[in-house]
């Protein structure tokens, strides 16, 4: 009698609970219905992948890590105002040959005065390669490799040998010197650049500017004396010559525009100032360059 009442009451149990369940999910329906007719959706969703690089702080970061690894290399060309600093700023300016013997000159010749121009300031051209890499997200370190061409010119009426004399130091090497009439000369000195420069940038993004100082290492090569007629033989001097040197050191400071063409390629516009701190020839005062070079880059990673 005992057990058939406990079966009793578990069958009842079990009716309880599933009536309620049955209550629970008709209730449940009828809420769905009612929100289905009201346009709302309570289905499952299913989860949409998210692109991280669209997360603000995400994609700063990726790019402030993308740019502090960044290495680079280009292309270079600049053009611009090269000045011997030979205090020479017109024709007026010139060197008389107070000290040079008669005997140097041609006798018929002598009732000319021997008169030679300081160099007055020229052009400056340069092309070359250049390299970098970005240390952090703010400074950079750029060398490279340019070849120089820097021009200037004077003017004189002696002729030696029949070349071209630009200096009366040149004189009294020379077997004959006479005096002519005035002509014109060009001065072309010819040097290989590597300059080493560190940059900070006051603004780095797909537009940057950048403060670059640094010093530039100078070969000399040669330098050609010409007139500028063509009428007389033209004269050069290398590295070896008597008042000539190999090697020049200089400082660079100047600014850097850049813009972003793609992700691995950009153009970039720098001035910059040029002074040598010694002179390759006997005749040049430390020399200064102002140019202006437009840069073509290449992100190598």
């Amino acid at each position: 009698s005992e057990q058939v009442t406990d079966q009793s009451i578990t069958a009842i149990t079990q009716n309880d609970d599933i009536q309620a369940s049955t209550e629970s999910s008709s209730e449940a329906s009828n809420n769905l219905t009612f929100l289905e007719r009201l346009g709302i959706n309570l289905g499952f969703v299913e989860p949409v992948p998210v692109d991280l690089r669209m997360v603000p702080w995400y994609a700063s970061a990726q790019e402030r890590s993308r740019k502090k690894n960044t290495v680079w290399t280009g292309l270079g060309l600049s053009a611009g105002s090269f000045n011997p600093n030979t205090g020479a700023n017109s024709d007026e300016s010139t060197s008389v040959a107070n000290n040079i013997p008669e005997s140097f000159f041609d006798a018929a010749n002598n009732s000319a005065e021997p008169v030679i121009g300081e160099e007055r300031p020229g052009s400056s051209f340069g092309r070359g390669v250049n390299f970098g890499k970005q240390v952090s997200s703010k400074i950079v370190v750029i060398s490279g490799l340019s070849y120089l061409q820097q021009s200037s010119t004077s003017f004189s009426n002696i002729v030696g040998d029949g070349r071209v004399v630009s200096a009366f130091d040149e004189v009294s090497s020379l077997a004959q010197v006479d005096v002519t009439d005035r002509y014109e000369i060009e001065n072309t000195y010819r040097s290989i650049s590597i300059p080493l420069q560190a940059g900070y940038y006051l603004v780095n993004r797909k537009f940057g500017v950048l403060l670059l100082a640094g010093v530039s290492n100078d070969f000399f090569l040669r330098r050609s004396i010409t007139d500028q007629t063509g009428a007389i033989q033209s004269e050069q001097f290398g590295s070896d010559a008597s008042g000539y040197s190999l090697y020049s050191i200089g400082g660079l400071l100047g600014t850097q525009f850049s813009y972003q063409l793609t992700e691995n390629y950009s153009i970039a516009i720098q001035p910059q100032f040029r002074q040598n701190f010694s002179s390759f020839t006997p005749n040049l005062n430390n020399p200064s360059t102002f140019e202006l070079g437009f840069r073509f880059n290449y992100r190598l990673r």
